[in-house]
């Protein structure tokens, strides 16, 4: 479906991307995730031929993307990450899609308009923010293509549209449909996507299948306690504290240690070992990959 290798590519002096490669088969869920200027919509538009200077190589259906017929155009939707600034109503906007997309499906459209609270007859301009994204994805999901690219659709809508929006997806994925979706974060596809690709500062740091179950490591900060118990009964499930004899004005010592065990009898043990106080916070997918603890310390 989509082969990436070895792709790069600058903007003037500024590198955007740095030796991608990557593959999505036919039904996958995927989403490439990362901070801004990770080298996200770069990606993408590469991929639906806006960008042709790149180095390496980048395929759609087995083609460089600016080599598919009008009719294998028509099996993509792309969805950037901005609204539509056009004086059309969303009946008109559904219209145009509709015209070139046999498979068009009117009553998922209704039905996706009343989820997302849609007007038909309301002027795009004279919409929200989020209605108006919610008619490009509404469009986009019921044209039913082949592959459906979406930029960072969280922007502008808000938290009920945005879920309404994952349910879509996944239905559209069982029914055949090749998804890739750029988010920030992980978190914003977890639970629907089943493969992942990490971008940060335009390199691919890891990518793959979803772990199952899908649960993260946690972090515990320990407020004093007794330490060598802990540790001794936490043996198998930890790892050494990364953060230790630490004092706060408080005047008490605070440690912090990585968790990988279930949780049902931590607060048990935390509360065995004299603990005068903890906290368990779940780690970022982000986080595992870079075993970045900066959120957790402390001066």
């Amino acid at each position: 479906m989509i082969h990436i290798a070895d792709v790069s590519f600058s903007y003037s002096e500024q590198l955007a991307l740095s030796k991608i490669d990557l593959s999505i088969s036919a039904g996958d869920f995927l989403v490439v995730f990362g901070a801004d200027n990770a080298g996200k919509t770069t990606l993408l538009h590469i991929l639906m031929g806006f960008i042709t200077n790149y180095q390496g190589t980048a395929e759609v259906f087995s083609k460089n993307p600016n080599d598919l017929t009008s009719e294998e155009q028509n099996w993509v939707r792309y969805v950037p990450d901005d609204i539509i600034w056009e004086q059309i109503t969303a009946s008109e906007y559904f219209a145009a899609w509709q015209e070139r997309t046999p498979e068009y499906d009117y009553e998922w459209q209704e039905d996706l308009c009343e989820a997302f609270a849609i007007s038909p007859d309301v002027s795009l301009m004279n919409m929200t923010y989020n209605e108006n994204k919610s008619v490009q994805l509404t469009a986009a999901i019921c044209a039913k293509p082949d592959l459906l690219i979406l930029d960072e659709p969280a922007n502008f809508l808000d938290e009920k549209n945005y879920a309404f929006l994952l349910k879509a997806l996944k239905r559209l994925n069982e029914l055949g449909t090749t998804i890739l979706l750029a988010a920030e974060k992980y978190a914003d596809a977890k639970g629907y996507c089943y493969r992942y690709a990490y971008l940060k500062e335009g390199m691919l740091k890891e990518c793959g299948d979803v772990p199952y179950p899908d649960q993260r490591p946690k972090v515990i900060l320990v407020s004093g306690g007794n330490k060598t118990y802990l540790e001794r009964n936490m043996s198998g499930v930890i790892e050494n504290a990364f953060v230790k004899d630490e004092y706060f004005e408080a005047g008490y010592a605070r440690s912090a240690y990585i968790y990988h065990g279930e949780m049902e009898h931590l607060p048990d043990l935390l509360h065995r070992a004299a603990c005068r106080d903890f906290c368990i916070e779940e780690m970022t997918f982000e986080e595992e990959i870079d075993m970045d603890l900066s959120r957790w310390s402390y001066e």
